[in-house]
């Protein structure tokens, strides 16, 4: 009698070590083929996948601190402080000192920023659309879900406390 070499355990089975690596790795890779596709999208058009990001995150929740900027974008303080003086620097966003708290910076959108957001908006949805093809709407709107979870459990990273 043969013995059969071990086989290792299927990697989709909850509770695998390797679940946690394969789940990273596919979001990781979802994010490139979404930003990709955008950013192709956005060149066109003179913008960068960074500056859409901040635009469009400014536009859906102004004012925004420029701290929670930061962690809604998932990049370092310093990074965003750059990119906002390079979007300010164009007219496209506009920074004041919160009048309760002057140590935060509230970030809100010009007119002229405003209108560069809805210029793009439509050839960056679009552009997503065609990668989140495979998914039906119940399944892009339960991946939604599932992700936010994810992310409302987490908390921050120190550097945005």
């Amino acid at each position: 009698m043969i013995a059969k070499a071990p086989t290792a355990p299927d990697s989709r089975q909850p509770g695998t070590p390797r679940t946690a690596d394969e789940l990273t790795n596919l979001i990781s890779m979802c994010r490139r083929l979404l930003w990709s596709t955008a950013h192709e999208e956005l060149i066109k058009h003179g913008e960068t996948i960074w500056g859409w990001q901040v635009l469009a995150h400014v536009e859906r929740c102004s004012p925004i601190t420029q701290c929670d900027l930061a962690y809604a974008t998932a990049q370092h303080p310093a990074a965003v402080s750059r990119m906002l003086a390079e979007l300010e620097g164009l007219g496209l966003v506009r920074r004041r000192r919160d009048a309760e708290d002057r140590r935060r910076v509230l970030v809100s959108l010009t007119r002229k920023g405003k209108l560069r957001f809805c210029a793009l908006r439509d050839h960056v949805y679009r552009s997503m659309a065609a990668t989140l093809s495979s998914l039906s709407e119940p399944e892009r709107h339960q991946l939604l879900l599932l992700l936010g979870k994810i992310v409302d459990n987490a908390g921050s990273p120190t550097y945005y406390k």
